[in-house]
């Protein structure tokens, strides 16, 4: 479930900036790079939360993990 989350957290800015680059083309071809240039960011920025959320999952699961040599 969270998984569809983050693509749904993904996927509405890149379809946002996707219409607005195809408006931007039309008008000027020296502004093309800027939504393409947000698109990447906002994915990077996406991949990295998801990333960190992971590893934070993992390294709690382990570092809260008992001792089984302790008695």
């Amino acid at each position: 479930m969270n998984e569809l989350l983050v693509i749904a957290w993904l996927l509405l800015p890149a379809s946002a900036l996707l219409i607005q680059y195809y408006l931007i083309q039309k008008r000027q071809n020296l502004l093309w790079i800027l939504p393409l240039l947000s698109l990447a960011v906002t994915f990077f920025i996406g991949l990295a939360a998801v990333l960190y959320a992971f590893f934070l999952i993992i390294f709690t699961k382990v570092l809260m993990a008992e001792d089984p040599h302790q008695s």
